[in-house]
């Protein structure tokens, strides 16, 4: 199926996880985007790996918490970013 630029349409898969709530990724053969969970269509950030998807997703998430100081701050980002490589390291020993 073709687009309206007369490309091919992507294929791709999409990423929904509590843990990244209310947000989505969406992986094809470029890159990883970053969207909304409730306007899936419409890109917000494109990363080209998946770490830093994650990463700008804890610094998306992160920055609309209200934070007391900056210890708080860097302790939010370190625990959220520790929780993905939590899910990550799971993922690999399962697809091993």
């Amino acid at each position: 199926m073709l687009n309206r630029k007369g490309r091919s349409k992507k294929e791709y898969v999409t990423i929904e996880d509590k843990s990244i709530n209310p947000y989505i990724i969406k992986v094809d053969e470029d890159n990883y985007t970053i969207a909304h969970n409730n306007k899936p269509e419409q890109g917000l950030y494109y990363c080209t790996t998946l770490s830093s998807a994650l990463k700008r997703i804890v610094r998306l998430t992160n920055s609309s918490t209200k934070t007391e100081n900056i210890k708080e701050y860097i302790t939010n980002y370190d625990n959220m970013l520790n929780q993905f490589k939590e899910s990550i390291e799971v993922w690999k020993k399962l697809s091993l």
